[in-house]
């Protein structure tokens, strides 16, 4: 019996040592978050006619410009009417008008240029995961790496009615103007149809 009592109490203090050296243990370090790329990063795989050219319908889009947007004599005149002396350069104005905007460093990759407006990472999301992925050609992709159908709540962050040049907009009736479906994924007729815009809102399509 005191052989007994003596291997329970060994027992409890080397539970107990190492549980004080598993706290003592460095934890690992956090994963590396999933950086922004920059709409550049995007056309290894997104600018091929096969493909859709996903990045010329970005290029050709009100979205590319956004940021040059604000150094026109328009975005100029708003930004004064408002106390802004260059919107280029305000948070106020930048916060819709660049991609990634308050993002830490560490989120955006050496490729990142802001510069280059509204692009693919504001909708779908920082791309860097979903580039590694899609370069391993891995069968099984992260749920989380890419947003590949953004909804208008998306849209809603930037227009909406703090925005001084805002006006009421048809979601669907946005998204067709910069419509650009990856080809080589199959849609069903009923897919397509669900795409485009019945016009039973009311609200002007935008220009």
């Amino acid at each position: 019996m005191k052989n007994c009592m003596v291997l329970f109490v060994a027992g409890i203090v080397a539970a107990a040592f190492a549980v004080s050296r598993a706290e003592d243990k460095p934890k690992p370090p956090p994963a590396k978050p999933n950086a922004f790329v920059g709409a550049k990063g995007c056309t290894p795989c997104h600018d091929a006619k096969s493909k859709g050219n996903q990045y010329a319908t970005w290029m050709a889009s009100k979205h590319a410009a956004a940021w040059r947007t604000l150094a026109t004599p328009a975005a100029i005149a708003i930004g004064k009417e408002k106390g802004i002396a260059d919107p280029q350069k305000d948070n106020a104005c930048l916060k819709c008008h660049v991609t990634a905007f308050g993002e830490p460093a560490a989120r955006l990759a050496k490729s990142f240029d802001p510069t280059q407006g509204i692009q693919c990472e504001s909708c779908h999301g920082p791309g860097e995961f979903h580039r590694k992925e899609r370069n391993l050609n891995a069968a099984d992709f992260a749920e989380d790496e890419i947003i590949a159908a953004p909804d208008v709540k998306t849209c809603e962050r930037c227009h909406n009615k703090e925005s001084p040049a805002f006006k009421p907009f048809c979601f669907k009736g946005f998204v067709e103007k910069i419509r650009h479906l990856d080809l080589r994924k199959e849609r069903t007729k009923e897919e397509v149809e669900a795409m485009k815009c019945d016009n039973k809102c009311g609200i002007e399509h935008p220009k």
